[in-house]
């Protein structure tokens, strides 16, 4: 509260913020953003020697406080309709236990086969799997906390230039809504493996998607841009406080 100016990581923090009393006015929101230059990568579409054209990734923690066996469940459904389908996880849980989580809920399923556990991995080996993606996942289990972030993977599925399946958490619904980068849904089963499904079978849409949320990335939200920002309030604080 004796702060002349704070620095949050989101809108719904902003809100969160002031609702404990501090003037809106003094804060500002600074997100996540990516430095371009590390997701140049060469290769813009998977090899001619992959012929699997249902490639879904999530990108992440697999803690099983993030309740991932969401992601589990929604492969499930999709799987029926594209059998085919592989889904990669690459992250790792808190514990071995968040692991075993999940296994048992693909072999619950009988689709244990299709899905890839990576394990953590070298960062440049990861982004090489999303580059091969032709849709990425971005769900965020809906409690207070979670909302008030501002999630990295989302934008660096963006800065990719793929299309992204997300929930409407507040962060999330907003690049979504603005960019045009993919499908906004609420935190359901169905929903969520709904989007999937539309977007494997429409090529097209998701090559547009990618374009846009690309474009809007490298207008919003590299680090360069957010440094602006935040050097600005800085002389602003400065020069209104002295």
């Amino acid at each position: 509260k004796y702060s002349d100016h704070v620095f949050v990581q989101s809108e719904q923090m902003k809100k969160d913020i002031q609702a404990e009393g501090f003037d809106a006015r003094c804060m500002t929101a600074i997100p996540m953003g990516i430095d371009m230059d590390a997701f140049d990568l060469e290769g813009k579409t998977r090899p001619a020697s992959d012929i699997r054209k249902a490639r879904i990734v999530y990108l992440g923690t697999l803690s099983k406080t993030r309740r991932m066996d969401f992601i589990i469940k929604v492969f499930a459904k999709v799987i029926k309709k594209i059998p085919d389908a592989k889904l990669y996880l690459i992250g790792k849980g808190d514990t071995e236990e968040d692991i075993e989580i999940l296994v048992n809920e693909a072999q619950k399923f009988g689709i244990l086969e299709s899905i890839i556990f990576t394990g953590f991995i070298d960062r440049s080996d990861a982004l090489k799997i999303v580059n091969s993606a032709e849709v990425c996942l971005s769900p965020f289990y809906p409690t207070p906390v979670l909302n008030s972030t501002s999630p990295t993977k989302l934008i660096e599925y963006m800065a990719m230039g793929k299309p992204v399946v997300a929930n409407d958490h507040p962060e999330q619904k907003f690049v979504i809504e603005k960019s045009g980068a993919g499908i906004c849904v609420p935190y359901r089963e169905a929903e969520f493996a709904e989007a999937i499904i539309y977007l494997l079978k429409h090529p097209s849409i998701c090559e547009k998607m990618g374009t846009v949320g690309k474009k809007w990335v490298l207008q919003h939200r590299t680090y360069p841009l957010i440094a602006n920002t935040v050097e600005c309030v800085y002389y602003n604080t400065i020069d209104r406080v002295l």
